[in-house]
């Protein structure tokens, strides 16, 4: 029998069930002198299932149910939607129809079937047609908050290209962070219409300078801050750098953002000249400290927010006194806003849409 020894004795446990059911078929009288060598039956990947996979795999699942739970439990965490999926489908078929684009709310399958992909729509950054339901969005949403009170003393700048400029990198960590602080989703939405997404997701307005003439993809310029958020997100290390300067971080160090246009496009110019670009980003708040602006005092030497908080959000900003202060000495003001966020993760912060404007729109001069 020394062909049967053979067989029992293999040390390949991948195949050592087979194996073994070849040696008690053959050799049924010598099964009870066989040692099992190491013998191990890779089980289901599902935590607490102790089930066999369904290949003897390893790595692999028991069933089809225990695999679509799987891939629920990774949808979630992310943030994904899960649906239910109705209907006889092939196994690649169901597995991809639990999967949702990495991008929230967008109900398509990822666009190689690989879950935590974009489908094919969102798969690159493009320039958005104006027809397009998103940018049509976006204007209708920088028009309506652009100065409600009349001090800007400027034409609104006419909007010449919009970006979906969603990063597959960026946007992951971004929602990973928003599971990471509010794993349950029990954190409730600040605002008019609270959002059902996990960590008190918000979408504001973010202007920056820009070096070059953006064509789809960042320059190598690094005093280019629109194409350096693009590559490497919004960093907070820009802002602790700025720590201490005086003329900036006036609610302490954090990524800024804000509910109106025209307060973000204050810090796309460059004297009278709007020469640089406005990006529609997503924050995640968790738990806010709020604050009123006509009582934000001394919050620049107050860097981080309260504990126990993810972010600062200051309702009324331009009546802060260290804004008013800062107007007088340079003559602009700060333009009302009805509020401005501070986040202080670099995770917390994801460009959505870079706002690219044509470059006739001017400040007009400032009275003495």
């Amino acid at each position: 029998y020394s062909g049967c020894v053979h067989l029992g004795a293999t040390t390949d446990k991948t195949d050592s069930s087979r194996m073994f059911a070849t040696f008690v078929s053959c050799c049924p009288e010598t099964l009870a002198v066989w040692v099992e060598p190491e013998l191990t039956i890779p089980t289901c990947s599902i935590e607490g299932c102790d089930k066999p996979t369904w290949n003897g795999q390893p790595n692999e699942y028991c069933s089809k149910t225990c695999r679509n739970h799987a891939h629920e439990e990774r949808a979630i965490k992310h943030g994904h939607s899960v649906r239910s999926v109705k209907g006889k489908s092939s196994n690649s078929d169901l597995a991809t129809a639990n999967m949702s684009c990495l991008r929230p709310k967008c109900p398509s399958s990822p666009h190689d079937g690989v879950e935590g992909n974009f489908c094919t729509h969102h798969s690159q950054w493009r320039k958005l047609d104006p027809s397009e339901n998103d940018y049509v969005k976006i204007q209708k949403h920088f028009d309506g908050t652009w100065d409600k009170q009349g001090v800007a003393r400027m034409q609104k700048p006419v909007i010449k290209e919009i970006w979906d400029v969603h990063s597959k990198g960026l946007l992951t960590k971004h929602l990973e962070y928003a599971n990471e602080i509010d794993p349950r989703g029990t954190i409730k939405s600040f605002g008019k219409y609270p959002k059902p997404e996990k960590g008190n997701q918000q979408t504001r307005f973010h202007g920056t300078s820009i070096k070059c003439q953006f064509a789809g993809k960042p320059c190598s310029d690094s005093d280019c801050a629109a194409c350096g958020i693009l590559a490497s997100g919004l960093d907070i290390s820009r802002s602790e750098r700025k720590a201490g300067d005086g003329n900036s971080n006036f609610f302490g160090i954090g990524i800024y953002g804000t509910a109106a246009s025209s307060t973000a496009v204050r810090y796309a110019k460059v004297r009278d000249k709007v020469t640089g670009v406005v990006f529609v980003i997503g924050m995640v708040c968790g738990q806010v400290e709020f604050v009123d602006g006509a009582n934000a005092n001394d919050l620049q030497h107050k860097p981080y927010v309260q504990v126990g908080c993810h972010s600062r959000i200051i309702s009324h900003p331009h009546e802060a006194t260290i804004y008013k202060e800062w107007g007088k000495q340079f003559g602009e003001p700060l333009l009302p806003s009805e509020n401005e966020i501070v986040v202080t993760e670099s995770a917390a912060a994801v460009p959505k849409y870079m706002i690219i404007f044509e470059q006739e729109a001017n400040f007009a001069p400032i009275a003495c």
